[in-house]
């Protein structure tokens, strides 16, 4: 819509100055200045699918005039750009104009693009999911949290795709995008071809977010060559919760009674004290069992993790990929120590189990875990505490914690819930994290 309103404006301004500039009438004063020297026009900017030429100004030139296929376009600025255009070579001719002078000539250029916005042997269609639906793999996928997709072409010989939330997507330029798009492997390609190539190519796209819009960019190859560039956008559905999970939502003051100290070394030690603190839970966009839990982590307010809803009983779970930050070169995760067998984990365990009262304001929550061992038979065993800690790429350990030994809350704690918090917090538990002031490396 942009793209026309800006495509009318330079109608409008070709309108008035023909009206303005028109001669030949009874009256009109003879040319005397002389003829307008030619302009000099360079390609000042080219994109896939836009170019913007510019030129010189012109003594005694009062506007210019651009053309090209033939149409004409006014203006007295000394560049001019052409966008929302496909692929091909197109020339574009810009004389100089003045009142009391002859026009200059013609200086040309040419411009090829590579780029495509519209064609016949390429399509992509992004549909909702609109009910629970079970896939030929046996994965359930869901409104909230998946977006069906199709491809079908004549000739294509490449492909590759980039799924981006929408809002994100906007602060790209569009190399940027294809710069990040993904590619199959040769086996991948040649099967996801041969159905694009004939009757279509259906799959979907899961784990996404509630309620998100998202954008799929696909760049195709066909066997002459040309690229195109296929842009959909189609929102997922609303998370609509559990009442189960929303007996969960609220400020809760939680009392625990042990610590758990890391020396340098990584060697724990549990001990005895005291503590009160507030946590949030409130509302996720991913799931209608999950939740986000804020105030756990000694950090603070800003580093939750997610929990997930089971009849009266609420998982937190350990192994969140919080993000990553380049800058200090961590990958960020909610990460567990238990007691043998399973050790210091980044895998997706509970570190405490809540129990909510039947008054929904009471809980009580236990660190002890009991898991299936290789055996089929019950293993119990201890988170002994879970945070926000550091991975690098060699995979060393950090604590974000100033002082030695890190201490973290551990064993039962209880529950009682101060407020009714509101069905969604502006935290997101799977966003990037850079207010680190300094981390301790455990090797």
């Amino acid at each position: 819509m942009k793209k026309f309103f800006s495509m009318m404006a330079v109608l409008a301004a070709m309108f008035t100055f023909a009206a303005c500039t028109e001669t030949g009438g009874e009256g009109d004063e003879p040319v005397t200045g002389g003829k307008l020297a030619t302009p000099e026009v360079t390609i000042k900017e080219q994109g896939e699918t836009s170019f913007t030429v510019a030129w010189n100004a012109v003594s005694g030139a009062d506007a210019y005039m651009v053309n090209m296929n033939g149409k004409n376009y006014a203006t007295s600025e000394l560049e001019y750009t052409f966008e929302n255009l496909n692929g091909g070579k197109y020339t574009v001719r810009v004389k100089a104009t003045g009142a009391g002078y002859e026009d200059s000539e013609n200086a040309k250029i040419e411009v090829t693009l590579t780029g495509l916005t519209s064609v016949d042997w390429f399509t992509q269609e992004l549909f909702a999911v609109t009910e629970p639906t079970e896939l030929n793999d046996g994965t359930m996928v869901y409104p909230y949290e998946s977006l069906f997709f199709t491809w079908k072409g004549t000739g294509i010989k490449d492909l590759q795709y980039g799924l981006f939330e929408t809002e994100y997507a906007a602060t790209l330029t569009p190399s940027e995008i294809k710069t990040n798009l993904n590619s199959f492997s040769t086996d991948q390609l040649t099967t996801i071809l041969g159905s694009v190539n004939g009757d279509g190519f259906t799959s979907v796209f899961n784990q996404l977010t509630g309620g998100t819009s998202y954008t799929l960019y696909t760049l195709v190859t066909n066997q002459d060559d040309m690229e195109y560039m296929a842009e959909t956008t189609l929102a997922t559905a609303e998370v609509e919760a559990t009442e189960e999970t929303k007996a969960w939502y609220g400020t809760w003051t939680v009392k625990s009674h042990k610590i758990y100290s890391i020396d340098q070394t990584g060697a724990g030690t549990l001990g005895d004290k005291e503590d009160e603190f507030t946590v949030t839970i409130s509302a996720s966009d991913y799931a209608p069992n999950e939740v986000v839990v804020d105030g756990l982590s000694v950090l603070g307010e800003g580093w939750p993790t997610y929990g997930v809803v089971e009849g009266n009983q609420l998982y937190i779970l350990n192994g969140i990929n919080l993000g990553a930050d380049q800058e200090y070169g961590f990958y960020y995760y909610w990460v567990g120590f238990y007691s043998d067998p399973v050790g210091i984990t980044l895998g997706t365990y509970p570190s405490n189990i809540a129990t909510i009262a039947a008054d929904g304001n009471t809980a009580t929550s236990t660190n002890e875990i009991t898991l299936t061992g290789e055996d089929g038979s019950d293993v119990v065993v201890t988170c002994y505490c879970s945070d926000v800690m550091g991975v690098d790429d060699n995979g060393n350990l950090s604590f974000f914690i100033e002082a030695w030994p890190a201490v973290f809350r551990s064993g039962d704690m209880e529950w009682t819930k101060t407020d009714a918090a509101p069905a969604a917090l502006n935290t997101n538990a799977r966003t990037v994290k850079s207010a680190i002031k300094s981390s301790i490396v455990v090797k």
